[in-house]
């Protein structure tokens, strides 16, 4: 397996939902839907990462939970202020 060749298609990836992500959050922008549609996104969010980082079996996974907390809330603020 070519380590390097795998990051480059997850970063591709990562990428392509980001900006398909984005360009919802503008649509529903424009369309003054954002706050509430958004608000109950990122609740299913949290609610998503919190039980991956309360999964006793998976500590990488706990850890990463918690990470993907915090770029939520970064994002929340980004996207509903």
């Amino acid at each position: 397996m070519d380590v390097q060749a795998e990051i480059n298609h997850l970063h591709a990836e990562i990428m392509a939902v980001q900006s398909l992500l984005f360009g919802v959050c503008r649509a529903l922008k424009d369309r003054n839907l954002a706050a509430d549609v958004l608000t109950d996104a990122f609740e299913y969010a949290d609610n998503v990462a919190i039980s991956a980082s309360n999964d006793p079996g998976n500590s990488a996974l706990s850890q990463r939970g918690t990470q993907v907390l915090d770029i939520l809330e970064q994002l929340r603020k980004a996207a509903l202020d």
